[in-house]
């Protein structure tokens, strides 16, 4: 075995002891339960771990094993183990609901999770497939007493081998920055804009955005017949197609969203959503014109009269989407960079006023 103190030089050592508590801080949400850790999981273009460490790796996972006691399985998550993985995104906070149906149905092998003997779900992590190269790392989760363990590790070494070796993405928050940069293998960061997210629980104003439509434009309910022409602006907007995920996304329970076209074009649309706590998210919103934005923004918070608290992701290089954040009275509440592996996702932030959603 190569000695600690060479791979402490060399800065790669990913378990050692000064590590560990922040990297299983991260993938307290995330596991793999593969009896050991071999060679083969590693031995792909996209690992950012070596060799040498693969003893160090080993020795950890074993001891780790040793002192949890708990015995899991990682596999692809199926529909029944949905309400479990709900009920760890409310222990942890982590936003999302109904789009675990979306996501399972695009991607069957995108979310994985730990699961024991029993049938507990443990944790979960994604690593879904949008494009044929590129893939999206998120929602972390852990349920608080399996946290800490390891667990999450193995979870989303799973998701790297199902993702193989595609590009791929995530949302990192600031003080994370350099682990996922310089440890995990996302060496790329977006450095025109930052994601925002904003949250509010009461006391939004939607009355205060503006419900003048521009001329020639035409702002509906999304229908069957609307969705080859969203499918096509979404393309146009983010570079990829994902025509099944905005199927899904439009058919999912407690949504509704709205088309606004011109001259039988597509020009923006929009999604409002309850999620677990229900918090309604806000997302996507895309448009040519800020004008159609806000209006499609106005009019999907009035169409969900029960609406008590909002959320959505906007881009900080959007200045009209964070306006209308501001008229809504809709606080930041964190600031999240994007991280890629290699090349930066080719998108028109000037038509993306909220986010499509920011794990997936």
């Amino acid at each position: 075995m190569v000695p600690q103190t060479y791979l402490l030089s060399k800065g790669r050592t990913i378990l050692n002891a000064n590590l560990s508590g922040l990297i299983y801080r991260i993938f307290s949400i995330h596991s793999y339960t593969t009896p050991d850790v071999t060679e083969q999981n590693f031995h792909n273009e996209n690992s950012c771990f070596k060799k040498s460490e693969m003893a160090e790796v080993q020795k950890q996972s074993h001891i780790k094993r040793q002192i949890t006691g708990i015995k899991y399985k990682i596999r692809p998550i199926i529909k029944e183990d949905i309400p479990q993985v709900l009920d760890i995104w409310k222990e942890t906070r982590v936003y999302g609901g109904h789009c675990l149906h979306t996501w399972l149905a695009f991607d069957s092998k995108g979310i994985h999770v730990a699961v024991t003997d029993s049938g507990e779900v443990l944790g979960a992590c994604a690593g879904v497939i949008n494009h044929d190269d590129l893939a999206f790392y998120g929602a972390y989760s852990m349920r608080e007493k399996y946290q800490r363990k390891g667990i999450g590790f193995k979870i989303y070494l799973a998701c790297s081998e199902h993702i193989g070796a595609r590009n791929a993405a995530l949302n990192c928050v600031p003080r994370l920055l350099e682990l996922y940069r310089d440890k995990y293998g996302f060496p790329i960061v977006e450095n025109k804009w930052e994601l925002l997210v904003n949250e509010i629980y009461e006391n939004f104003s939607p009355e205060n955005l503006s419900d003048e439509v521009p001329k020639g434009v035409y702002i509906e309910n999304c229908r069957n017949a609307h969705l080859p022409l969203i499918c096509e602006y979404d393309c146009n907007v983010v570079g990829y197609r994902r025509d099944l995920a905005i199927k899904f996304m439009i058919q999912e329970q407690d949504t509704e969203s709205l088309v606004a076209t011109k001259d039988g074009e597509c020009v923006g649309f929009g999604v409002i959503k309850k999620t677990w706590r229900g918090v309604h998210h806000l997302g996507p919103l895309y448009a040519n014109d800020a004008a159609v934005a806000e209006v499609i923004l106005r009019r999907l918070i009035v169409s969900v009269p029960e609406i008590k608290s909002l959320y959505m992701a906007t881009v900080s290089n959007n200045a009209p989407a964070n306006d209308f954040v501001k008229k809504l009275g809709c606080p930041t509440s964190e600031i999240c960079h994007r991280l890629t592996r290699r090349d930066k996702a080719n998108i028109d932030t000037s038509r993306i006023f909220a986010l499509f959603d920011m794990h997936f």
